[in-house]
């Protein structure tokens, strides 16, 4: 019987909730060590990174499995699992995974490598705004940082471009685990925390991410680590948890701009606070005053730099044409006999205009087709529009209650991005412009409304619970081994 023993402040579980993890720890880092020294090449094989995962994944089942059978199963272990599992995926699929393999915009002309090379060498931002440039500088100036180490240990580029490989998987884990401690800090019930750890832990999305050296990983992760300080905030209305959100969310823009659709929610968040608590508008109207001190000059320094030196507009989107013809049809249709027949996405300027279609597809296999995994990829698909269904019900059963109390946070996390994403392929009218890249954030939502969702669900309907549960599973499951997959494709 899974038990919530104990609150647990601290970042990463410890103590017992740790324990149960590091047999399994140990065969990882002995199975990648062996993938290592028989590849025969000095790089990891693709079949050893697969079985090395494999092999965690077996010993974190028995791990389970014992500790469930002598009734010493923790909430707080078992999620402890899974996140390991979860940074283990991201670690094998970013070990067989090139810089410039699913990913955007990496070897063009000021592409990201361009971009990071230069600040990389001068130490300074680019004296263009060409192709990535028009991008804010922090996500290359983490990666500059990354590749100048590796250079102090070898002459290979293609190792230093794997250390800043590396310096996303370490961030994607990060957001994962202050994915964990949102929840936690939430209280949210034993089945929905593990529940929504594991759609956050091993959706497709999070784990491409993880490999890519563009700037939607970072962002993602300011993003994040912002939203979690709003919580904090919420909390305890205390000048630093105000100063760590307005500076985290000001990062999150300084990474990529979209990062900026986080800040109609705290626009929210504040006013209902500011209502709740007319009495003290002198706190609160200090405290917002120095948000705003914060946010607006950090968020905006990159964007009035280009303005300066390039006459670059604020919002600015470099236009690559049109692909078609935006219009409801298009924006509201899906085409359910194409889904099944073709899983996988035509990315590009024509193509994929069906706006639902070509999010859901990105969302799980981004805007690559891979020969002969159509038949997983179909059963994936199919697994994610079968868990859209738990979260809606509850959104709607739940609909007075959410409007009471946090939960409409997160349906303006789901809600806000979404029309955005509807915008911005009005604006841009091509195939990729709808890409779930754009909108990923929207992730801690999704993977929060399933947890409650299953929670919710009343012991008169166990086996509706015991359904959900084991499609949501199964999606996570399924989600991996396609992932793992990958390794035999360019």
């Amino acid at each position: 019987m899974i038990t919530n023993k104990r609150k647990n402040p601290l970042l990463i579980p410890v103590s017992q909730d740790l324990l149960p993890v590091l047999p399994g720890l140990a065969i990882f880092a002995v199975s990648l060590t062996a993938s290592l020294i028989f590849s025969g090449t000095g790089y990891f094989s693709a079949t050893g990174l697969q079985l090395s995962f494999c092999a965690l994944f077996i010993s974190n089942v028995f791990t389970i499995l014992y500790l469930y059978i002598k009734k010493k199963l923790a909430v707080n272990t078992l999620v402890t699992v899974i996140i390991f599992q979860g940074i283990a995926l991201r670690i094998c699929y970013m070990l067989f995974t090139d810089a410039g393999t699913r990913t955007y915009d990496v070897y063009r002309g000021w592409g990201h490598l361009d971009y990071i090379r230069y600040i990389a060498k001068h130490l300074a931002l680019p004296p263009v705004n060409k192709c990535q440039t028009y991008h804010p500088p922090v996500h290359h100036i983490i990666s500059a940082i990354a590749f100048n180490t590796g250079k102090l240990f070898t002459r290979n580029e293609f190792l230093w471009l794997k250390l800043v490989q590396a310096a996303g998987t370490l961030l994607n884990a990060a957001t994962l685990i202050l994915f964990y401690k949102l929840l936690k800090k939430l209280n949210i019930a034993p089945a929905a925390l593990a529940i929504s750890v594991s759609v956050f832990a091993f959706h497709p999305t999070n784990i491409y991410f993880s490999a890519r050296i563009n700037n939607d990983n970072a962002m993602l992760f300011f993003y994040v680590t912002a939203f979690y300080f709003l919580f904090c905030w919420l909390n305890d209305n205390s000048i630093k948890n105000l100063v760590l959100l307005a500076l985290f969310s000001s990062l999150a823009v300084l990474t990529k701009l979209s990062g900026i659709m986080l800040f109609p929610i705290i626009a929210v968040v504040f006013t209902i606070n500011l209502l709740k608590n007319r009495m003290e508008y002198r706190k609160y109207i200090r405290q917002f005053t120095v948000f705003g001190l914060i946010y607006f000059p950090l968020s905006l320094s990159y964007q009035l730099r280009n303005y300066v030196l390039f006459g670059q507009s604020f919002g600015y989107v470099p236009s690559v044409g049109v692909g078609f013809t935006p219009n409801i049809h298009n924006l509201i249709g899906v085409p359910a006999g194409n889904m099944l027949e073709n899983p996988f996405n035509n990315g590009g300027l024509h193509g994929g205009q069906f706006f639902l279609e070509f999010l859901l597809k990105s969302s799980l296999f981004g805007e690559w087709k891979y020969s002969d995994l159509e038949k997983p990829a179909i059963l994936l698909l199919l697994l994610a529009v079968l868990n859209l269904f738990p979260p809606l019900i509850y959104l709607i059963s739940a609909r007075k209650k959410i409007i009471g109390n946090r939960e409409y946070i997160f349906i303006l996390n789901l809600l806000i991005p979404f029309f955005l994403a509807v915008k911005f392929r009005t604006d841009y009218p091509i195939a990729c412009s709808q890409d779930f890249r754009y909108i990923a954030p929207v992730l801690v939502s999704v993977a929060y409304f399933l947890g409650k969702a299953v929670a919710c669900i009343p012991d008169r309907f166990k086996p509706v619970k015991v359904f959900t549960t084991a499609s949501i599973m199964a999606f996570c499951a399924l989600s991996s081994a396609f992932v793992l997959l990958l390794a035999g494709y360019d």
